[in-house]
């Protein structure tokens, strides 16, 4: 007879389905709805067929005037043929538009990261490149507020009209940024002092270094589980992002089996999907059922997600509703 955890005795109690079974209820939402995959299809489609804007002027003289530094030119370039060679691909290669698909709150593209068909337009105004990678990374939070506005529709069953809709996707938007820019302050303020004294312990010796970097990383993943959910607490529960992460952070305190079984499958399907369409995007019709099959897997993990979390939620507060904004 199989041993079943508190957690999943306390589910079956309170009548929440399990993780297979949300996994199940985010891909009939998706089947349901299939339109809520338009957002991350249109972005690969414009990443594969339209314009592609390249760096490469900027790269070039970059490293012209890296080699030209000091008299250290030909000592750098016999020693790293191979890295100044790889510097100019990837100038050549890179797409700033790549930005749009940001990874918070999680905007899936296949396409973001390879080559497209589509013209390139060649950025030398270093200015300007600077104002776009500022500017791209917004319009894409705007775009992933769409996306997953869209998500929590179906799976609040909400029937809004066009105007409160779009109310949420600006409101959502402010959200989002607000928490980019909290996590970024955070960062820095726990990061810097971090750094040092990651410096610091390498001058003393260099072979703790290692374990000081495998501590960090395994912090940054606690942390990542914790905050999982805190973008499905914006769209679902309505509130501001510290009420989000408080509410993320209860979701997984109260359900902390569960909720590691949904985030490792989540991630480890996030990390698999990429091979299998690598092997399938290998011509035009590839690349179609790539990005098609990327955006509906990526979107039923999402809906998933958002299930699981409307439903501790709710059971958490014992049906007092979780709305208090930062």
């Amino acid at each position: 007879m199989g041993v079943r955890g508190p957690d999943v005795t306390r589910e079956k109690q309170r009548g929440l389905a399990g993780v297979i079974d949300t996994l199940s209820a985010g891909y009939t939402t998706v089947n349901r709805c299939p339109w809520i995959i338009a957002v991350p299809v249109l972005l690969d489609l414009f990443f594969w067929l339209g314009h592609h804007l390249s760096l490469a002027p900027l790269v070039q003289d970059l490293l012209v005037r890296m080699q030209d530094t000091a008299g250290r030119s030909d000592d750098l370039l016999l020693a790293y043929p191979e890295y100044w060679e790889s510097l100019g691909r990837a100038g050549e290669q890179y797409n700033l538009f790549s930005l749009l698909a940001i990874h918070f709150p999680g905007l899936p593209s296949l396409m973001s990261t390879r080559e497209g068909l589509g013209p390139k337009i060649a950025l030398s105004d270093p200015w300007a490149a600077l104002g776009l990678s500022v500017l791209l990374p917004v319009l894409g939070v705007l775009l992933a507020s769409i996306y997953y506005v869209a998500i929590s529709r179906q799976v609040k069953g909400a029937a809004e009209g066009v105007g409160e809709l779009w109310g949420r996707v600006w409101k959502s938007w402010g959200r989002f940024l607000g928490f980019m820019f909290l996590a970024a302050g955070i960062g820095l303020l726990f990061g810097l002092p971090l750094l040092v004294l990651v410096f610091v312990v390498a001058s003393i010796n260099s072979s703790v270094l290692g374990i000081v970097a495998s501590l960090v990383w395994l912090a940054f993943l606690w942390i990542g589980f914790y905050l999982f959910f805190v973008a499905a607490a914006m769209v679902i529960s309505d509130v501001g992002p510290i009420q989000a992460v408080r509410n993320s952070v209860a979701v997984i305190r109260f359900n902390p089996g569960s909720a590691l079984g949904l985030v490792a499958l989540i991630w480890l399907i996030q990390l698999g999907m990429p091979i299998v369409w690598d092997a399938i995007a290998q011509n035009a019709v590839g690349t179609v059922a790539g990005v098609l099959g990327n955006a509906y897997i990526a979107t039923g993990l999402t809906a998933a997600s958002m299930i699981y979390y409307r439903d501790r939620i709710a059971a958490i507060s014992g049906g007092m509703q979780w709305r208090q904004s930062s």
